[in-house]
């Protein structure tokens, strides 16, 4: 019990936050641009006879996000904290 209760100091957090909080605010800042960017191509390039494009393609964005988000966060957070690692 002590052994498990020692891995739980505060010198241990700052390994485990400071890659969870870049990689989170790097995966936020890339949703956001994509979103953006989406909407700017969808004003632009969407005919005005095609609005029901629209609602197809921000689920499909929702979805496309989603699976980046579940397949690349641990890969993005381990890459950011390997150096803090020493791996």
């Amino acid at each position: 019990m002590d052994r498990i209760q020692a891995h739980r100091g505060p010198g241990l957090r700052r390994y485990v936050l400071v890659p969870l909080s870049i990689n989170g605010l790097l995966f936020a800042a890339g949703i956001a641009y994509g979103a953006h960017l989406l909407d700017t191509l969808i004003d632009a390039w969407l005919p005005d006879w095609l609005p029901w494009l629209d609602w197809l393609l921000w689920p499909l964005f929702g979805l496309l996000v989603l699976g980046a988000v579940f397949f690349g966060f641990s890969l993005a957070a381990n890459r950011i904290a390997a150096p803090l690692t020493g791996v």
